[in-house]
């Protein structure tokens, strides 16, 4: 089930996961399948754009990818990643979703593209009993305009409040 072909970078990957498209980016599915020269090239994606303070730590959270975002070219440009805790307003396991895409590559649609890739990926792989949903902190202060969140609302996503750090919660719970 699981032949492998090459990417633009030359490694190889499962052609059983495909690689989802928006406007000329890659979305690959990584989730429990990151290869050793995967966790190094995103390492040095995230060090090189200062998205994460040190190679440990950067090292350690490539644990945690869902999927890499790759241009035509085959460069990584973003990546989204999800680790389980325990959601204090809820008092039930949630994954907890972050992305980083480096700016010159923040196009529009492309970060809600990779979410809702996310939340579908780990909706249909979760384990019995596992996470209840998907959590996201919205860190970027246009995200709290009463449209976007009416459109989040109609999208299925449901408002917790604020954390300690004072970002919007929102949790889009699964199927």
């Amino acid at each position: 089930m699981h032949s492998t072909g090459a990417n633009p970078t030359g490694e190889s990957t499962p052609r059983a996961i495909a690689a989802k498209q928006f406007r000329g980016y890659r979305l690959l599915q990584m989730h429990g399948m990151v290869t050793p020269k995967m966790r190094a090239r995103v390492r040095t994606f995230w060090l090189r754009e200062g998205a994460l303070p040190d190679a440990l730590t950067a090292l350690r959270k490539t644990v945690q990818l869902l999927y890499v975002i790759e241009n035509a070219a085959g460069e990584i440009v973003g990546v989204t990643a999800a680790f389980t805790a325990i959601a204090p307003r809820l008092g039930r396991r949630v994954y907890c979703y972050r992305t980083f895409v480096r700016p010159a590559d923040r196009v529009p649609g492309l970060s809600q593209f990779a979410l809702q890739a996310s939340w579908k990926m780990l909706d249909a792989s979760r384990p019995l009993g596992g996470p209840v949903g998907l959590v996201v902190a919205a860190e970027n202060p246009k995200l709290e305009r009463p449209g976007v969140r009416r459109k989040a609302t109609a999208l299925g996503w449901r408002y917790l409040g604020r954390n300690r750090r004072g970002q919007n919660m929102w949790i889009k719970p699964f199927s």
